[in-house]
């Protein structure tokens, strides 16, 4: 298959992100982006003013993590999380796609709970906990594709 790329976009926007660490015992991650894209030039008269393809304008996210260090539940830790992202169109205008379709915008959780005990570390890691289906990209009437189901994975690892 040949191919040549033409056209040009411009893709505008800024990204936010705390990391904190409070006293050892709470970790607090969040971030933002937002992306404004539109193609300015293409062979394709259509396309012009067009957002890219999977390229969502929001994504935010934020996990907070807590650690017990000391007393009977010393070495355990938590933490739970959410995710958004924005909907997003699946492809471009054209003669190919004459109607475009949307990816859904999802908020998913996710959540672990550990152990530690001296060089060994027991977790249970959950990514989408409450299974939400939602349709990640969808390109055309045959081309849809559902985002990551539930996740629950245990993991034992030992530092050396």
């Amino acid at each position: 298959m040949f191919g040549t790329q033409i056209g040009e976009v411009e893709v505008q926007g800024f990204e936010l992100e705390l990391v904190s660490r409070i006293n050892k015992q709470l970790a607090i991650n969040a971030s933002y982006g937002l992306t404004d894209s539109e193609v300015t030039k293409s062979a394709t008269a259509v396309e012009v003013g067009l957002e890219l393809p999977v390229t969502p304008k929001h994504k935010a996210s934020m996990f907070v993590d807590y650690s017990f260090l000391d007393g009977s539940l010393k070495g355990f830790g938590l933490g739970a999380g959410v995710r958004y992202t924005s909907e997003s169109q699946g492809a471009l205008l054209g003669a190919f796609t004459p109607v475009v379709y949307t990816g859904e915008a999802s908020t998913l959780v996710d959540a672990v709970i550990r152990y530690d005990l001296d060089d060994w570390r027991f977790s249970i890691n959950g990514s989408n906990v409450f299974g939400k289906e939602y349709v990640a990209r969808c390109a055309g009437p045959a081309g849809c594709t559902y985002g990551a189901g539930r996740q629950v994975i245990a993991t034992v690892v030992r530092r050396f």
